[in-house]
């Protein structure tokens, strides 16, 4: 397909034909390098803009890492955008300290963070990027070689969000041609023709070497592969959606759960699927999902307890009767708790109610309207000022009914309560002494007795629309 108006304007239409927004004109923003692909894609927004009511601006990141060349890009972009009568917004991101391991992914980072903070100031619908189909070839090849599932394999999305690539059918050789065409000059990267990065070598080394022993189509196949894969793809994203809304839940402290014995049921692509949208619901997106990591799961299935490392800072832990995706978590600050009063226990998802009732009318209620929600102590047994925190190592406590101390960590156990959630239950102190296990059990010296002259009433309730575990739900 020739790259002209009419081409790009199918291509640009089809991508914003699901846009609904009460911002009228549509805004665009264009992501401006001044290299070929993204000075092609500004002037063909630019000439599609008053035929289909546009507004258009453009957005350029200058990293300083090429030095003068860097600052004749930012200037090249400052006239080509003053030719034509089109906002630019700029900034300047000092990458020169960051390892090359690093510097792709944080440039990345960087010039979207930018464009996300535009989007909302200006309230821009879509950003369109420059990604051609021998980008989109290149990345495929990269992620096949990486090992990869079909969501690398599918390569690059024409639409993710707000974000669209309108050039996703052309090879950068067609885009060159238009310009060439038009008398339309650019900028030459001098980085892009050093094998310096991986990208680079696939590019310089080895799209040569394919071409020449599959020929000048090998380009459209790989396209159409991929293409065939994201079709794929966008139907088993779609099952393993649903089937996540229906079975995962979620701990207060942000920990996905999904119910072992329903999970050893699923198919194992299935599965596969599960914890990858696990992973993206955790972290915002799949680029560091690494399917390898599922065969280490399934392996810690088998033998019934086990961590794996998912990367992105995820851990996937098999317990008991669950398994759980979650990101280690900052432990709670200590909440104060008011007597009486209502205190809200926010990290845990909780509220708790301390009322002083009457030590005569309370005997009854205390016999038999104690449950994993409500607890009764002696407020004169209690060692000092109430407050909440999450269990610490070393943690000891006396169970009701028993002489002496044990463990916490013990005590969970005994009840069957799943490592991940541990640390999620509320601890009630007293002057530092635990005297209530949230939802499990008091301490046997804050124990209601006949001589209890003050009594103190707790009761837990969720939070509105918090996803409390059933340890917290049951009465």
């Amino acid at each position: 397909m020739q790259l002209n108006e009419e081409s790009f304007r199918q291509c640009f239409l089809q991508l914003a034909a699901d846009i609904n927004d009460d911002v009228t004109p549509i805004r665009v923003l264009v992501t401006l390098s001044g290299g070929p692909d993204s000075v092609a894609l500004l002037h063909l927004v630019h000439e599609l803009a008053d035929r289909e009511g546009l507004q258009v601006f453009a957005a350029h990141v200058n990293y300083g890492l090429r030095g003068q060349e860097s600052e004749q890009d930012d200037k090249f972009c400052l006239d080509l955008c003053r030719r034509l009568d089109i906002r630019l917004f700029r900034k300047k991101a000092s990458l020169r300290k960051l390892k090359s391991a690093n510097l792709q992914d944080r440039a990345r980072q960087v010039r979207y963070e930018f464009f996300d903070k535009l989007c909302e100031q200006y309230q821009i619908n879509l950003v369109a990027t420059g990604h051609n189909k021998s980008d989109n070839a290149e990345t495929m090849l990269i992620n096949l070689f990486r090992g990869a599932g079909t969501f690398g394999l599918s390569g690059i999305k024409r639409k993710r969000g707000r974000i669209v690539r309108p050039l996703l059918d052309f090879s950068r050789e067609e885009i060159i041609e238009f310009l060439q065409r038009q008398s339309i000059g650019y900028r030459v990267d001098s980085s892009n023709v050093k094998p310096k990065y991986l990208r680079n070598r696939v590019r310089l080394e080895l799209m040569p070497k394919i071409e020449e022993l599959f020929g000048k189509t090998s380009l459209d196949n790989i396209a159409r592969a991929a293409g065939i894969i994201a079709t794929q793809e966008e139907y088993l994203r779609h099952q393993a959606d649903k089937r996540f809304r229906r079975d995962a839940h979620w701990t207060p402290f942000g920990k996905i759960v999904l119910d072992l014995k329903r999970f050893r049921g699923y198919h194992d692509i299935s599965k596969c699927l599960m914890l990858a949208t696990a992973f993206e619901r955790l972290t915002g997106s799949l680029k560091d999902f690494d399917f390898a990591a599922t065969r280490r799961v399934f392996s810690c299935i088998e033998a019934g307890s086990g961590q794996v490392d998912l990367k992105a800072k995820l851990i996937c832990e098999v317990a008991r009767n669950n398994l759980y995706i979650y990101r280690r978590s900052k432990r709670p600050a200590l909440i104060a708790v008011d007597i009486p009063g209502t205190t809200l226990l926010t990290p845990y998802g909780l509220k708790l109610t301390v009322n002083l009732p009457a030590a005569d009318r309370i005997r009854q209620e205390v016999v038999k309207k104690t449950t994993r929600k409500r607890a009764f102590l002696d407020l004169v047994s209690l060692p000092g000022k109430l407050s909440i925190r999450t269990m610490l190592p070393g943690d000891r406590f006396r169970p009701l009914g028993m002489q002496g101390s044990k463990k916490l960590s013990d005590f969970f156990i005994d009840r069957k309560l799943e490592r991940p959630l541990r640390e999620e239950v509320p601890l009630l102190l007293a002057g530092g002494e635990i005297v209530w296990v949230v939802g499990q059990e008091i301490a046997e010296p804050a124990k209601v007795t006949s001589g209890s002259r003050q009594i103190i009433k707790l009761e837990v309730r969720k939070l509105s629309r918090s996803p409390i575990p059933d340890e917290y739900s049951k009465s």
